[in-house]
C-alpha cells in the first residue's frame, strides 16, 4: 500500500495520515481549544511521522472531539475546507485557541473564531457556509458520541493505539517507547 503523504479525510469525520496497512494505527481525538491538543501537534506528531509514518509502520488519524462552541466552529471550519487545508488551518487553530488564552476571555469567542478563519484566507461567505452546514455539524457530535460510546472518552487529548486507550503517551518519548515496542512484538 503507498503511504499516504498528506492528510486524507476520513469516512467518519476525521483525517490521516500514512500506509492504511501500517502496522500501528493511532487515533489521536483532540480538541483544538486543548493546550495539551496544541503541545502533541506542534511537538509530538511532526516526530512520529518523520519515525514512523513516513516510514509506514504508523497510521495516524486526528479525530475532532468537540469540547465547546469556538472548537465546535473551528472543526466544523476544517472539516468543511476538507483533507487539502487540515495542516494549516489545524497548525492556525491549535496556536491560536490551544496556545494563547486570550481568545478566552474576549466578549464573543465565536467571532475570534470567525477572524482566524478570515486571516486564514476563508471568505466570510464561504465560513458562514461552513457554519450553517448541519449535516457536518451533527458528523462532529456523532464523532464525538463514538469516542465516548467505543473509548468511554472523558477529555482530550486521548490517544488510541491499535484500539485500545493508552494513558500517558502524550509526550514523545513515552508514545516512541510504546509505538517502539509495538513494532518488536
Amino acid at each position: 500500500t503507498p503511504i499516504e503523504t498528506r492528510f486524507v479525510a476520513t469516512d467518519v469525520g476525521g483525517f490521516a495520515i500514512g500506509a492504511d496497512d501500517a502496522p500501528v494505527k493511532i487515533i489521536e481525538y483532540g480538541s483544538y481549544t486543548c493546550p495539551h491538543c496544541t503541545h502533541f501537534h506542534e511537538d509530538v506528531l511532526p516526530k512520529l511521522k518523520e519515525k514512523y509514518i513516513d516510514r509506514g509502520l504508523v497510521h495516524f488519524e486526528f479525530r475532532s472531539f468537540v469540547a465547546n462552541g469556538p472548537d465546535l466552529l473551528a472543526s466544523m471550519l476544517v472539516a468543511c475546507e476538507g483533507a487539502a487545508r487540515f495542516e494549516p488551518l489545524s497548525d492556525l487553530f491549535f496556536a491560536r485557541l490551544g496556545g494563547e488564552v486570550e481568545w478566552r476571555q474576549g466578549s464573543d469567542p465565536n467571532a475570534y473564531v470567525a477572524e482566524l478563519a478570515k486571516r486564514a484566507g476563508v471568505p466570510a461567505t464561504r465560513f458562514q457556509q461552513c457554519q450553517a452546514d448541519s449535516a457536518m455539524r451533527d458528523k462532529l457530535m456523532a464523532m464525538r458520541q463514538g469516542a465516548i460510546d467505543d473509548y468511554n472518552l472523558r477529555g482530550t487529548p486521548t490517544i488510541v493505539v491499535n484500539g485500545k486507550v493508552r494513558q500517558n503517551v502524550n509526550e514523545w518519548d513515552a508514545l516512541d517507547r510504546l509505538v517502539g515496542s509495538l513494532l518488536a512484538q
